[in-house]
Parts: C-alpha cells; structure tokens; sequence
C-alpha cells in the first residue's frame, strides 16, 4: 500500500489499523501516536479503523509509527487513497468480516436461546443440565472464539481490552458452571445461560458494528462508479484510440459521443452538445456545452458530439476532490465520537 493524504509538506499520513476491537483500544492507539517524537496531531477513527498522523517528516517516519503500534499489539499499513480497486477490496474484506459475524451469530444465538430456556424451568432435572452445559460449549468455544483469541494476544502483550473483559467474564461464569453441573450436581447453581446469552448479544453488536463499517465506505466506492473508465484519445493524425482513463495526460485531446461520460475535466474545442451534470450539480436540466466551455468528468453528454482538451487528469479532477473530501470527513472524528473515545478510554482500564 502506499501513503495518501499528503498534503503539499507531506507533513499528513493516514494508517489503517487492524487489530481495534473498541473505542478504548482507539484511544489508547492515537495517545500512542501523539506521544511519538514529531507528532503534533493524531486521531483515530474506530469506525473506519484509520488513523490520521500530522508530523514532521524529518523526525518521525513512518516506519516509527509502524513500531510505535506494533509495540502495543497492533498492526498498521499506509492507506492507499481511495481508488476503484483498494474500495473493492475493501468492500470484499468488509462482506467477508460481516459474513464471519454473522456465522457465528447464528450458532450462538439459537443455542443462547435453548440454553435460556433450560435453566428456567428444566435445570432440575440431569438431562437438562447436561443439555445446557453441551449447548453452551460451542457458544463458548466457538462463537466466542475471536474474543478468546484477542484477549490471549493482549495478555502476551501485556494490555487488555473489552475483549479481555468479556472473555474472562464468560469464562468465569461458563466453568464455575461446568464444575457445578459436573460435580455438584443438581443443588448447585450455574450460569451457563448468563455465558451464552452474552457471547451472543456481543456477536450481534460486532455482527452491526461490521455492518456499519463497510457501509462508512459505500459513498466513495458510489463517487468512483461515476467515473469513465476508457476515453477516446485523438491521435495526431486525426484517428481515435480507446485508450485506459489512467494513460489520459494533461493537453490529450479527446473525443466524446453522445451517451458517453466525460472522461476527465476539460474545455471544449469543437462541437456542440447538452451536458448532464446532474451527479455534480444536481439540476437535473442539461447545461449546453459549446467551444471555450469547461466540462467535468463523470458528467455525461447526451447529444452532440464534444471534442475536449483534457485539463485536469488523476487527483486532480474535480471528481478526485470529491472522493478527497468524503474521505476526510470519514477520516475526521465528530466531538461526540471524541468524547466517547475519552469516556471509553478510561472505562476499560478501569
């Protein structure tokens, strides 16, 4: 991946964070950041799982950054500024992350259930301890298994999380169970209803929070669908060749048929049409085009034919500042998300 968000002095980095399982774990990896030689501002987004670093690139690389994370049982890469393929792999990865969730929602919420029942009306009975004690194994083991596997990596890395809390309540509460059902026998009270029922409704609110977070992205991946993805460049003995988006230069001259987007912002140099600017302006009438005019890319003609000269190619487009714009806003914190985090951030530890 590579570094986005530069602004002019390359002075902007933005990180993606794997490895957050709450708000507090967010919190505790932007005062990480912020107490890193050279860093003057940092926030982390736990939604998005991306931090955005402000720094001296002459004292802090991003290498340190790297190390400074690592050190505190996270991982983190340079975000790659948005583009057709990084947003589908995201959107894969986001679908594969809430398909994970919801698999193991789907075992554990049935099961809760059944074992709930049991220890309301049937625990007096053997068969119904026995039965809720199997029940409630694979809730535990299995459903439960990503909070067991963070809690164990925070411990070798000597913090904990809300994962460590929860793992070491159903833990507590699911083998004093086992140990009542197994040896006690039938006076002994047990709390395999109380594990099971919290593995669930915590699968549900990570099953929503996954949900939540692949949707952060959808308004970039919709802006980039706008875009052209070929153009028709004229050669300078007058033939055309479709040619990738990516290869138009500033100065190409290209041509545009009716029906066809706007491959990049440019001035009209010959024809005239009726452009549909709709996505940008969103005035649904078509804005008449003749030579002199400027078009923006992703706006589409719809009758004449356009011959262009291409004026602002790649990030530069006014549709690249769009993406840019969204993705900043996703990127950026609301206060009350900042005062969550503070909250969160004192919480868990204690």
């Amino acid at each position: 991946m590579t570094t986005t968000d530069a602004r002019p002095d390359g002075s902007v980095l933005d990180l993606v964070v794997s490895g957050m399982t709450c708000a507090s774990r967010a919190a505790r990896v932007e005062q990480t950041l912020v107490h890193q030689p050279g860093v003057t501002q940092a926030a982390v987004n736990f939604a998005t799982g991306r931090a955005r670093v402000v720094l001296d690139p002459t004292v802090a690389t991003v290498a340190d950054l790297q190390a400074a994370i690592v050190g505190i049982g996270y991982e983190a890469t340079p975000a790659e500024r948005p583009d057709a393929d990084s947003s589908s792999d995201a959107a894969a990865a986001a679908s594969d992350g809430q398909h994970a969730w919801l698999r193991r929602l789907l075992v554990a919420g049935p099961l809760g259930l059944a074992v709930l029942v049991l220890s309301l009306g049937y625990m007096d009975d053997p068969w119904a301890r026995w039965t809720a004690l199997v029940l409630a194994t694979p809730v535990q083991f299995w459903a439960g298994w990503p909070f067991l596997a963070s809690a164990t990596r925070r411990a070798q890395s000597h913090t904990a999380n809300m994962d460590t809390l929860i793992a070491i309540g159903t833990l507590a509460a699911y083998l004093f169970s086992a140990w009542q059902v197994v040896v006690a026998g039938s006076d002994a009270e047990h709390y395999l209803d109380t594990s099971a029922l919290i593995v669930a409704f915590l699968l549900l609110g990570r099953y929503l929070e996954a949900r939540a977070t692949g949707r952060a992205s959808s308004a970039i991946r919709a802006l980039l669908a706008l875009g052209a993805k070929q153009a028709r460049r004229i050669a300078p003995d007058g033939t055309e060749q479709l040619v990738p988006i990516e290869d138009v230069v500033v100065g190409d001259v290209l041509r545009v048929r009716p029906g066809e987007k706007i491959p990049v912002d440019a001035r009209v140099v010959d024809g005239t049409s009726a452009v549909d600017e709709s996505m940008l302006t969103g005035e649904s009438v078509p804005v008449d085009k003749q030579p002199g005019d400027q078009v923006t890319g992703a706006t589409l003609n719809t009758s004449g034919l356009l011959t262009i000269n291409a004026t602002a190619v790649g990030t530069d487009t006014a549709l690249a500042q769009i993406v840019h714009l969204v993705d900043d806003a996703q990127a950026t914190k609301a206060p009350v998300q900042r005062l969550a985090d503070r909250v969160a951030g004192v919480f868990v530890p204690v």
